[in-house]
């Protein structure tokens, strides 16, 4: 599969490294999200974006929707007697709860840009972030492998990757999620857990919490004040939203399915 356009952390220059430093200090994440690293490879964006962000994070907001979410996922096991039991070890239990914690945060912020984008001309309306607004995931930073660039796997690990891509609500969004690829430093762990994951992605269970859940998102913001930043007079809107749309699809679907990981999971001895 084809990946979306990305500025990797270590092919960063200095203003770009710069911002993703900000961004892992204040979600308290030890990586960038795609989301990030995406925005950052189009003109103004991945800057503007994170401004919005300052301007407009909702901490209780994301923590009601990380709640409800935790539940979805328990009502997608409850479907099913046969899913088995997931066996993580910590550094694999560490990458998924770093996904979990900030998943939702990332949902619900996409979710919000694109409103923003959709209704207003940001090129007309605009104000300057609030510079001393922090934001924060609540969680403790936990120390994880670097993720692999895509075209490093081998040969099966890719296969499965590529497959777990394309098994689930968000297959039409293209992105493959880094989830998956950053799974793949965990010897044996993406052969051992492809099977049971493709068949959650592809229920009728998934797709419905799936649904539910991206309704409860625009839900919870359409009432919200949003506040705007001032754009980089390049700024392709365009090329931000489309991503920004995709991305809300793959979101979804990845914090569902970590919350099952994680509750199917059993730590190793």
């Amino acid at each position: 599969m084809e990946t979306l356009p990305q500025i990797l952390e270590e092919n960063a220059d200095k203003d770009i490294s710069a911002l993703y430093n900000e961004i892992k200090l204040a979600t308290e994440s030890p990586v960038v999200n795609y989301i990030w690293r995406h925005l950052a490879s189009i003109d103004g964006a991945a800057q503007w974006a994170w401004d919005f962000v300052k301007l407009n994070e909702k901490p209780s907001l994301s923590q009601d929707i990380k709640l409800l979410a935790d539940k979805m996922a328990r009502n997608i096991i409850k479907t099913e007697d046969l899913y088995p039991e997931i066996f993580l070890n910590e550094s694999s239990r560490n990458i998924v709860e770093v996904y979990n914690n900030n998943n939702i945060e990332n949902l619900v912020r996409v979710m919000m840009l694109l409103s923003a984008l959709q209704n207003i001309d940001i090129k007309i309306l605009g104000r300057e972030p609030d510079q001393e607004t922090k934001t924060t995931s609540g969680a403790k930073t936990k120390h994880i492998p670097n993720i692999p660039n895509y075209n490093s796997l081998n040969k099966k690990e890719m296969e499965i990757v590529d497959t777990l891509s394309v098994a689930g609500p968000s297959r039409e969004s293209g992105i493959i999620p880094t989830l998956w690829i950053h799974l793949s430093t965990q010897h044996g762990l993406l052969e051992e857990i492809a099977s049971p994951l493709t068949n959650i992605l592809a229920s009728s269970a998934l797709r419905e919490e799936y649904d539910c859940l991206r309704d409860l998102v625009v839900e919870k913001i359409k009432d919200q004040e949003i506040r705007i930043p001032i754009a980089h007079q390049n700024f392709d809107v365009q090329k931000a939203y489309d991503g920004l749309s995709r991305f809300s699809q793959t979101i979804t679907e990845l914090s569902l399915i970590g919350r099952v990981i994680s509750q199917l999971s059993i730590k190793k001895p």
